[in-house]
C-alpha cells in the first residue's frame, strides 16, 4: 500500500498546484470576485476536468489491479474531496458577492462531501478487466460530480434565502442546438415551485444554472428580473420550446427519469448501470411503453433468441431484446409463459457482470 500512500500525495499535491495557476481558474476567480455568479458552473468544469487529468496521469494499470473498492477510495477520495473543497469555497465566493450586490447579510452555505457515490462508481470499476477500460469512470463522471457540487450549493443557498423571505429563482439556460433533456429544463422557476429536474444533468451536460435573489417588499433592491407579475410568470420558458416545456416529464419519477434519459441519449456505456441503480423506475412503464421509447430513440430490437419465445415477435405475444454495440450488455423483455422463470421479467447486464432480473414493477427479481 506505499505506492498509494505516494500517489495520493502526489496527486494532491499536483491538484493544489495547477488549480493555484491555471489560467483559466483565475480568469474564473477574479470575475466570481466581481459578483458573476454564472462562472461558477465554469469554474466547477475546470476543477474537474483537472482532477480528472491528474487521475489518468497518475493511474497505472499495475495500481489498478492492486486495488479493491476500498483501495481505490483509499488512494483517489482525499484528493477528491480537496477538489470538491475547492469548488465549494469558490460557490461560496460567488454567493457572497451576489449578496453583497443584492443587500441581503446572509451568509454563504457551503455543500457537504459525498463520499458514497464514489463507491458506486469504484464498484463500477472492479467489473471491468484493464485501466484502460475502466479509466472512463473517472473521465466525464468527475467533471459531471464537481458541477454536481456547484448545483448543490445552488440550491441550498436557494432554498434557504427562500425561507428566510427572500424572493428566489433559478435559472437554467441552454447551449446552442441543445439536446431534448436539456431543452425540457430550460426556464426560470420562482421558489417553492422549483422542481428537482432543474438541477439534472446527463454526461456532458454544460448547461448554466444559478440562482436570483431580491429583498422582500420592505427591501430596497428590485431586480428587473423579477418585474412584473410573480404569479403570471412562475416559469419564464425559451420560446421555442412552447410555454409547458417539461411538463410530463416532471410528473415522472427520478429513476424513471434516469432510465429515459440515457435511453434518450443512447448512453451505452451507462445504460445497464443506470437501470440497475434506478430499477425500480422500470415499473413506471409498460414493457410496450419501453419499447417504443427505445425505438423512438434510435436503438434497435429484437426478438429473443432462445427459449420458449425464440424468434417470436412482440406483437405476436413475444419478448424482445436490446443489444449494446458498446460491450455486448444487453436489456430484454421476456413475457410470462417462460419455463424456467414464473411471471414476465426485464433482463439485464452490462456484457461485464452478472445477469439481474426484475419485476415489470421493477422490483429485484429473485425465482
Amino acid at each position: 500500500m506505499a505506492d498509494i500512500d505516494s500517489v495520493r500525495q502526489q496527486m494532491m499535491e499536483e491538484l493544489e498546484r495547477k488549480i493555484r495557476s491555471d489560467g483559466r481558474l483565475g480568469s474564473i476567480r477574479n470575475k466570481i470576485q466581481n459578483g458573476d455568479y454564472s462562472e461558477a458552473g465554469q469554474y466547477g468544469t475546470r476543477c474537474g476536468e483537472l482532477l480528472s487529468e491528474i487521475i489518468r496521469q497518475n493511474m497505472t494499470e499495475d495500481l489498478f489491479q492492486e486495488c479493491d473498492v476500498n483501495g481505490l477510495a483509499s488512494m483517489l477520495l482525499p484528493v477528491i474531496e480537496k477538489e470538491t473543497e475547492y469548488v465549494s469555497n469558490a460557490v461560496a465566493a460567488a454567493q457572497r458577492s451576489q449578496n453583497q450586490e443584492t443587500g441581503i447579510g446572509i451568509k454563504p452555505i457551503k455543500t457537504d462531501f459525498d463520499a458514497s457515490q464514489y463507491y458506486n462508481i469504484f464498484g463500477k470499476m472492479q467489473a471491468y478487466d484493464s485501466y484502460d477500460e475502466a479509466a472512463w469512470l473517472l473521465d466525464e463522471p468527475i467533471v459531471q460530480d464537481s458541477l454536481k457540487t456547484v448545483d448543490e450549493s445552488l440550491r441550498e443557498n436557494a432554498e434557504f434565502q427562500y425561507k428566510a423571505g427572500l424572493r428566489t429563482c433559478v435559472i437554467r439556460e441552454v447551449e446552442p442546438d441543445c439536446c431534448e433533456f436539456c431543452a425540457e429544463r430550460a426556464g426560470t422557476y420562482y421558489y417553492p415551485d422549483v422542481p428537482d429536474m432543474v438541477f439534472e444533468r446527463h454526461n456532458d451536460c454544460r448547461c448554466e444554472i444559478r440562482i436570483e435573489t431580491e429583498k422582500d417588499a420592505y427591501g430596497n433592491k428590485n431586480r428587473s428580473i423579477f418585474a412584473g407579475d410573480i404569479n403570471a410568470s412562475k416559469r419564464i420558458s425559451f420560446a421555442q420550446h412552447g410555454d409547458n416545456i417539461g411538463n410530463e416529464i416532471r410528473k415522472k419519477t427520478p429513476q424513471q427519469r434516469a432510465i429515459e434519459t440515457d435511453i434518450k441519449l443512447k448512453s451505452e456505456k451507462t445504460l445497464i448501470y443506470t437501470i440497475a441503480d434506478n430499477h425500480e423506475g422500470l415499473g413506471e412503464n409498460t414493457p410496450a411503453q419501453w419499447k417504443k421509447i427505445l425505438e423512438d430513440s434510435g436503438f434497435e430490437l429484437k426478438p429473443l433468441n432462445k427459449g420458449t419465445f425464440k424468434n417470436q415477435r412482440f406483437e405476436d405475444g413475444g419478448g424482445y431484446r436490446l443489444v449494446l454495440e458498446y460491450d455486448g450488455g444487453y436489456f430484454q423483455y421476456h413475457p410470462e409463459g417462460g419455463v424456467r422463470h414464473t411471471g414476465a421479467y426485464y433482463k439485464i447486464s452490462s456484457g461485464k457482470t452478472d445477469t439481474r432480473r426484475y419485476n415489470l414493477d421493477g422490483s429485484i427479481k429473485y425465482d
